[in-house]
């Protein structure tokens, strides 16, 4: 069982991801683990290729996953609503530029 350490790390700067008029959550964008990751192209790729292969935002996702054996490619995910159909697409690890275009026009949007 993890100390009160563990716990000190993981939760430390979280007060400022709320807003002070609603009390709700403004995180950005977050990793599997739900801590926050930097509004990078750097940052989201080293999370992809490095960290814990996801990334998440309001409405959509981007994260890597294994389409066989050997390869693998990087997922765009977009789920905007309850009547709005979700979206996939899918780049090849090399392509994260693409991806990563892709995913800042679903988040923006």
């Amino acid at each position: 069982m993890p100390g009160r350490s563990w716990w000190i790390p993981l939760f430390a700067g979280i007060g400022h991801l709320f807003n002070d008029r609603t009390g709700q959550a403004v995180m950005e964008m977050m990793n599997k683990l739900g801590i926050q990751v930097m509004n990078s192209p750097r940052m989201v790729r080293d999370e992809l290729l490095q960290g814990t292969g996801a990334v998440m935002a309001p409405g959509c996702s981007i994260f890597v996953e294994s389409s066989n054996v050997k390869d693998k490619e990087i997922v765009v995910f977009r789920s905007p609503g309850k009547d709005v159909p979700a979206e996939r697409k899918a780049f090849d690890v090399e392509h994260f530029d693409q991806a990563w275009k892709q995913f800042d026009e679903w988040r923006s949007a």
